[in-house]
């Protein structure tokens, strides 16, 4: 059984893109086997949405 880990990043900051490339670097770095990985992106406007396609 996988851990599920959610990752959390954008938001309304001035630094929304460098959170974003961020979070995709380290998701790619994770162990899949391991976790399953999810996506939790904010967007500037501070909407919240989530998928597994990044």
């Amino acid at each position: 059984m996988r851990i599920r880990v959610g990752v959390i990043f954008g938001g309304e900051s001035v630094e929304h893109e460098v959170s974003v490339i961020s979070a995709i670097q380290a998701m790619n770095k994770m162990d899949e086997e391991k976790y399953e990985i999810v996506p939790i992106y904010i967007t500037k406007t501070n909407r919240w949405g989530y998928s597994n396609e990044l």
